[in-house]
Order: C-alpha cells, then structure tokens, then sequence
C-alpha cells in the first residue's frame, strides 16, 4: 500500500492543559490571561475556563482535522481519500508539588471514506487515553514515579512512542519511575501496550509485556547526547498478534544505543543500533536494526533549512522455515 499522508491540514487547534501530558509540568499562562487582554479569548475557552478554576484544577484539549489520501491500498489498484479528525479532552487534578492525577479522553473518526475501514488506526470512538497517577516532580527532585494508562516516548521514536501523527495514537498500561539529576536521566518500567478496538473500552493483552531500562546523559560526550537501552519483550502466542501468531510463545531481548550530537559548522548527527537475541517458539532470535544520518542546518537563511542524508537497516529471515528467526521486530515506534 502507497500512501500519499496528509495532503492538507483542514485546521489545528491544539489548547493545552496547564500540565504536559507526557511529563506532568506546569505549562505558562497565555500572554493574554497575563494582560488582561481576552479579545482573542474565543480561540481558547479552556484558557478563560482555568482562569477562574483554583490552582489545583486545570482542563485541556485538542482538536485536530485534516485530509488524507492512499493510493494503491493492498498492492491494488484501489485509492480512498477522506476526513480523519480527533478531539482529546484533558484534566489535571495537582493538590500538592508532589502528587498529581491525569485524566484523557480521546475521540477519532474518519469520515467521508470508501475502501478504508471504520476501524482503527483510522477511527476509534470516545475512549480512555491516559490515566493515571504521578508522585514527585519530573523536574524537580531526585525522583517520580508513574502509575497508570500513560504515553512512552524515548530518544526520537523510533523505537517506543505515542505514534501521534496515526488519528488514534497508542498508550500503555505501565509503572514508570524516572530518576533524574542534572545532565541524566534513568527511567525503568513495566508496561503493555493498549490494544485499541473501536466501539468497546480499550485494554492491554495479557502477557503481553514489555519491560526497559533507559538512560539519558548528556555529559558523556561533548556537544551529544548518549541513551543506552535494554528492553525486554514477552509476548504469548496469539492469533492476533501478527509477530507471534502460529510461532509460538516471544522471549526477546533488546540491546540498543543512540548517540546524537553536534558537529562544527553546524552539522549534526544521529546513530541508533539495535541488537535482539531471545527465542520465538521453538526458534532462537538473531536480528539487530540500525539508523544513521548527518545532516547540516543553514542557519543565516531566514527559515534555516536542513539538508540531511540518512540510511536504515532491519534485518530478515533468510530462512523462514529454519530454526533461526532473523527478522527484527520493531516494537512500537511512532510512524507516519
């Protein structure tokens, strides 16, 4: 299947909660909830709403709508275009620096479609995104933990993350304590991905588990940043499980590393390696995955551009029917 994207955005109107989704920390006033000013107030009614809440309650959202097109769907000559659009609605409940509560709820749709299905990843009608509990601060302390339906993302995505650009996006079941001081950042975890079905409350399948370890620091190497994983998959082997259905039970291990960092001249560079060893079934895992790209931003042009070159690499099975399985799984990286 080809696919053409987003061929317009019909409109994006994104108003934030008073807290990062992601991270639970406290986001800046509008200038004009600072002024005074609410001419423009109209634009953003969850803003003037949260001006008369007390401190400890804030509301957000987001609303998002644009046109699609795919061509070729299922290496056809079968072509769809359509409306996908999603709303998201937000609170955040804070009673104390140390003790938050998130709350989501997410909306999407796709309309005016011929081929492709009212289903996900096009549609999943009102459900719960995100919920759950934070304790500490994840910008101030040693420590916080996380407790509750959450999004992941680590480094650039590519190898957990929300998928946000997809109209249902993806969230986790997960415990997560971050420990951070300044220049690192370690997180762990215990987490299963959120199995979305439209028309019924999403659930995480059980025994379908990944475990990680996450590390962030940023004065190992100068002008870089350097993020060593391990992440460790377990999957049963079930029919709706493509990487597993009539393979067996998964046991994977995944070693990774990404560094990315600036060079003079104002080049920059990423690599990110994987390696995953472990077994499918009655085969063992052999497969490793790599990313490298240089690219160089033009700063004294008034929109900077940057040009980049860039080259991936997956392994695969070169014997389906042997006794070594080498193609690597992916995860759950966002994508396009």
């Amino acid at each position: 299947m080809t696919t053409s994207g987003a061929l317009a955005f019909i409109s994006l109107l994104t108003v934030s909660s008073a807290f990062a989704q992601a991270t639970g920390s406290q986001q800046p006033t509008s200038q004009n909830a600072l002024d005074g000013d609410k001419s423009g107030g109209w634009l953003f009614p969850i803003e003037n709403l949260n001006d008369t809440l007390p401190r400890w309650l804030r509301f957000g959202g987001e609303f998002r709508s644009r046109v699609a097109s795919e061509d070729g769907i299922g290496y056809t000559k079968t072509n769809d275009s359509y409306l996908l659009s999603r709303v998201r609605v937000d609170v955040t409940i804070q009673p104390s620096k140390w003790l938050s509560f998130f709350g989501e709820t997410q909306d999407s749709r796709v309309f005016f479609n011929h081929h492709v299905p009212d289903a996900v990843p096009f549609q999943n009608t009102w459900d719960i995104r995100q919920a759950y509990v934070q304790l500490g601060s994840s910008t101030e302390g040693p420590a916080n933990l996380t407790v509750g339906r959450q999004v992941l993302a680590f480094g650039n995505e590519r190898v957990i993350g929300p998928s946000d650009w997809t109209n249902t996006s993806r969230s986790f079941d997960a415990v997560r304590l971050d420990l951070h001081q300044t220049g690192y950042e370690v997180s762990l975890f215990a987490s299963s991905v959120v199995i979305e079905v439209d028309g019924a409350m999403d659930h995480h399948l059980q025994g379908n588990n990944l475990y990680g370890v996450y590390g962030s620091f940023k004065n190992a190497i100068p002008k870089a940043t350097l993020e060593p994983y391990v992440l460790w998959r377990l999957a049963p082997a079930n029919a709706g499980l493509p990487e597993t259905a009539n393979r067996g039970h998964l046991n994977e291990t995944t070693i990774g590393l990404r560094l990315a960092g600036a060079l003079p001249t104002a080049f920059d560079y990423e690599i990110e390696m994987d390696k995953q060893t472990g077994s499918l079934g009655a085969n063992s895992i052999r497969t490793w995955a790599g990313y490298w790209t240089l690219g160089r931003t033009f700063r004294g042009m008034a929109t900077a551009p940057r040009i980049f070159v860039e080259s991936n690499y997956a392994s695969g099975s070169k014997n389906p029917s042997g006794r070594t399985w080498g193609t690597f799984d992916e995860l759950y990286p966002s994508k396009s």
